[in-house]
């Protein structure tokens, strides 16, 4: 099965994207495991290639840097400037922003591999920068897409140390248990980092079938953007390395286009939960990813280009008179609990404010009160924007403290007084956004009717954010 799945992972894809359109259901109940998706993948692509012969596949210490740099520093700002010389609707220009800071994701070791592309490469480049993500990642997203969007850089890392070095871990724990297996299966090893792929794809469908059924113009739209933004950033990183050779350029293009948008979105995941079209975006972003491979296996026309070899890597895993400790069922029992671990991690970013932070909140609440009554505009929105932001960050924990209800309806109003400010200083795309962040808790609010029309009446009339109130 997973030899099937390594040779014919272009196609699987696809499948599995009709399959989430199809059955809406199972994309939902795919969701929540993304997160586990990420970590098999990674552990996929370091079976694939042992760390010890990562500096084989790189060529030289020169290229390796080289092509860091160009991902996590040259991209981003090459991107920003091209928004700034191009006028972008606000939402596509935080979303295009976005994509281009993620770093460069594992899932391109298996496309790579797949394509008969260079895996090692592909894995070197897409370690060191999801390693190098929590210090460039949070500030540089502060300063060119939104100050609004706070990634703490210490719950980054710890995500990423669960999934990387847990992944590695288990990858060479796998090749000491049984260096036969991965040595003798290429196609196999290939096909873990494949199901990876296939759950990751079909949790990405999740809501995209009802986003179609109810705007399927601006689906349509995003779609087609997301794609010529991977199809120009894998160009451009083909192009500017082409004196590599072709199979070192088409690899770094690869690179350049396949983006770790999971680890972005969870990192600003209250960010996210009141920007529901960049959400969209970015999704859509990864269906599009994983659609090109089926695209580039058949115009490269790479499916029977010899694999590169791992010479090192086969000597090490294979080394004789060395006996395993581990065996294959506690290694593959790690792997799940590392798997679930991540997934959680990934999935849901902690919420569980204390004594401390509930207070915050309270003051939060309180400042924008103050705001409102004596300060000027700009000052209570920006006292709002904080106090909403709070609301989103500690969601479940407010909502067992206070009841869904309670919390729902502060939400609500909290998001349509931002739009009501964002009307009034003629800002009709952030208005838009915040009353879709109100419209986003309607359904737990259930005293609320979420009209615009009645949502002004309430935002303009109700009493300011009662964070103090609802936590006595």
């Amino acid at each position: 099965m997973l030899a099937v799945a390594g040779r014919h992972g272009p196609l699987l894809l696809c499948v599995a994207m009709l399959l989430g359109f199809a059955a809406p259901a199972l994309a939902e109940a795919a969701r929540p495991l993304i997160g586990l998706g990420v970590f098999v993948f990674t552990f996929g692509a370091f079976l694939k290639v042992p760390v010890a012969t990562l500096g084989v596949h790189a060529g030289s210490l020169r290229t390796a840097l080289a092509v860091l740099l160009w991902s996590t520093i040259a991209v981003p700002l090459l991107t920003f400037a091209f928004i700034r010389l191009v006028p972008l609707p606000a939402t596509l220009e935080q979303a295009t922003l976005l994509f281009a800071l993620a770093p460069a994701s594992s899932s391109a070791v298996a496309v790579a591999a797949m394509l008969g592309l260079n895996p090692g490469l592909a894995l070197l480049v897409s370690l060191a920068a999801t390693l190098l993500s929590p210090l460039y990642l949070p500030p540089l997203a502060a300063a060119l897409v939104d100050p609004a969007l706070r990634i703490d850089p210490a719950a980054l890392s710890m995500r990423l140390a669960v999934i990387t070095v847990g992944a590695a871990a288990l990858a060479w724990l796998f090749r000491r248990a049984a260096p036969s297996c991965v040595g003798a299966r290429p196609a196999a090893i290939t096909g873990v980092s494949v199901l990876g792929l296939l759950l990751v794809t079909l949790g990405a469908m999740a809501g995209v079938r009802a986003d179609v059924l109810a705007a399927p113009g601006e689906v349509a739209a995003s779609f087609a953007s997301a794609l010529l933004t991977i199809l120009a950033l894998q160009a451009l990183g083909a192009i500017a390395f082409a004196f590599l050779g072709r199979q070192r350029s088409l690899t770094i293009g690869l690179i350049t286009g396949n983006r770790s948008i999971a680890l972005v979105l969870a990192a600003g995941a209250p960010f996210f939960a009141a920007r529901p079209d960049i959400e969209r975006y970015l999704a859509l972003c990864v269906i599009a990813t994983f659609l090109l491979p089926a695209v580039s296996s058949w115009v490269l026309a790479l499916a029977n280009r010899p694999r590169n070899a791992a010479p090192a890597g086969r000597a090490l895993s294979s080394r004789p008179g060395w006996r395993s400790p581990v065996s294959h069922a506690g290694t593959l029992a790690l792997g799940i609990a590392l798997g679930t671990l991540s997934s959680v991690l990934v999935m849901y970013p902690q919420s569980r404010p204390g004594p401390a932070e509930l207070a915050a909140i309270d003051r939060l609440g309180g400042h924008a009160v103050l705001q409102r009554s004596l300060g000027p505009s700009p000052a209570y929105e920006h006292a709002l924007s904080e106090y909403a932001r709070a609301l989103e960050l500690h969601r479940e924990a407010l909502g067992r403290l206070w009841g869904e209800g309670v919390f729902a309806s502060e939400a609500v109003l909290t998001y349509a007084r931002l739009a009501v400010l964002a009307e009034q200083r003629g800002d009709a795309l952030t208005a838009l956004a915040r009353y879709a962040g109100a419209a986003y808790f309607c359904d737990e609010a259930a005293p609320i009717e979420c009209l615009p029309d009645l949502l002004r009446t309430l935002a303009a009339t109700a009493a300011a954010p009662a964070g103090s109130r609802q936590a006595e």
